[in-house]
């Protein structure tokens, strides 16, 4: 095998919620992902020099160490002594620093392809372990799964049988938000807020595709933060949910999304919120 091509899709959290700081700097949290149809395509190809290449048609996206999806081949180069090279092309359509795993999720589509590619026959155990050292979201992403409960830093993962689809509008501002400063700003009162309902009541909610009552199910634990440094996040919050409709932030933002009653809704909705300056804006479902 010379060459595979990988999906790597984006996600939001329905819910995040923040329990503590851990001695190790991160925090312990409590989330629900889902996986939506947003993606990036990541082309693997082999080369006859040892070494790994990263191209990219985002300029704003490093080619080197700080790319987590380097990262990610350059762990399994060393852990196993690999002697392959790899040129890694990454078309994004995932925005950046918007709280929708878009690095994460690259990262963990080049362990998985580059899986194939090499012939290596990892399992899943063993995937995970290499997605855990290299970033928090990252072991979502190796399950494959459109739900999952995360907890711990959010590297601890329970797929769930959620069999329904979702139809989201995504609306994501033109601004990059720091994932580390907003956990860093997150006072100890923000931390320690407790949502009015809980994860198994929203993932029963979910089972049974009950949008109407999501609304106040949604919770994220970083929003309050978010809001206050980005005041455009607030403000597209305050659009969706003046329209009525179930709505929330995911990660850190700066990605905002409403839960639809069904594409042609989605559609109509995204229209409107086009028309306006500087946010970018996605319908999407849950795959």
């Amino acid at each position: 095998m010379k060459k595979i091509i990988v999906k790597s899709p984006a996600k939001i959290n329905l819910y995040l919620e923040i329990i503590n700081k851990r001695p190790d700097g991160y925090h312990n949290i409590r989330t629900l992902f889902e996986r939506v149809s947003l993606s990036d395509k990541i082309t693997l190809e082999a080369i006859a020099e040892n070494k790994i290449e990263i191209f990219c048609n985002n300029p704003e996206v490093p080619a080197d160490k700080n790319n987590l999806a380097y990262r990610a081949a350059s762990l399994l180069k060393k852990s196993l002594g690999i002697d392959s090279g790899v040129r890694i092309k990454i078309d994004k359509s995932i925005p950046l620093s918007a709280g929708l795993g878009g690095g994460s999720s690259n990262a963990a589509s080049v362990l998985l392809g580059l899986n194939r590619l090499w012939n290596l026959e990892l399992g899943k155990k063993k995937l995970l372990k290499y997605a855990r050292k290299l970033g928090a979201d990252i072991p979502f992403f190796i399950y494959e799964k459109p739900f999952a409960f995360g907890r711990q830093r959010g590297d601890i993962i329970k797929p769930l049988l959620i069999k329904r689809v979702f139809w989201h509008i995504l609306a994501v501002p033109d601004i990059r938000v720091s994932t580390k400063e907003i956990y860093e700003g997150c006072s100890e009162d923000l931390r320690l807020t407790k949502p009015k309902f809980n994860i198994k009541i929203l993932t029963y909610a979910l089972s049974k595709g009950d949008i109407y009552t999501l609304g106040s199910l949604i919770y994220n634990g970083l929003e309050a933060a978010t809001i206050k440094k980005y005041r455009r996040v607030a403000k597209v919050l305050a659009m969706f949910r003046q329209l009525g409709i179930a709505s929330g932030m995911s990660g850190s933002g700066s990605a905002v999304f409403g839960i639809a009653l069904n594409k042609e809704t989605a559609e109509r909705i995204a229209g409107s919120l086009r028309r306006l300056k500087d946010l970018r804006v996605f319908v999407v479902r849950s795959c």
